[in-house]
């Protein structure tokens, strides 16, 4: 299975959106690094409430050499 056929597309989403919006700001950190920021319901806002909330977002990129990594992980509460 490639990497893409596991996210969900917008075309599957319901009214909450939960296809995050991912901008990278190269070279925006400190010493020059890239800054990933992302956002979940930039468009269509997110509820949020302690029934239905994002609880983590992972990030992966991919090597040149194809290999995938996971290169954060953030948890949230309600």
């Amino acid at each position: 299975m490639k990497f893409e056929e596991i996210l969900k597309g917008l075309e599957s989403e319901g009214k909450e959106k939960h296809v995050p919006d991912i901008e990278i700001g190269k070279g925006r950190g400190e010493a020059g690094v890239d800054i990933v920021h992302v956002v979940v319901g930039k468009e269509v806002p997110h509820p949020n409430t302690v029934e239905h909330h994002i609880s983590w977002i992972e990030v992966y990129g991919v090597k040149k050499d194809g290999q995938v990594v996971c290169l954060g992980r953030s948890e949230f509460a309600p």
